[in-house]
């Protein structure tokens, strides 16, 4: 998937990394804002149905953002153990709508951040 062009064909989000999770990404798709490291994600808005969710910005990621192995983030569509997600400074897992948070449906200027919880030492 490209990551250029804009209109309404194309979804745009701010993706942070964090914990760690910066090393597995494309130096060439992060940027340091505020000290941070953000990657501005442009992905084919879908249409119908349940419309642009996480769940499939999660795989656009592991396709086009990551370097080699994806494993260590996620494997296909859901993220592996151990990684918080924050959407708009919520944390994704305290919701009581009963929805799947993998359904969570994006919308422009969304800003989502992954956290690894998981250290070496």
């Amino acid at each position: 998937m490209a990551d250029t062009g804009a209109g309404d064909e194309q979804l745009k989000v701010t993706v942070e990394f964090g914990g760690g999770l910066d090393m597995f990404v494309k130096k060439e798709r992060l940027q340091m804002v505020d000290g941070a490291k953000k990657a501005i994600v442009r992905m084919a808005r879908q249409t119908g149905g349940k419309g642009t969710t996480i769940r499939r910005l999660i795989e656009h990621i592991g396709e086009d953002y990551l370097k080699a192995s994806t494993d260590l983030f996620c494997t296909g569509s859901t993220l592996r153990p151990g990684i918080l997600v924050i959407i708009n400074d919520a944390d994704w897992e305290i919701t009581d709508d009963g929805m799947d948070k993998y359904d969570y449906k994006l919308q422009d200027e969304d800003e989502i951040v992954f956290v690894s919880t998981l250290h070496g030492g």
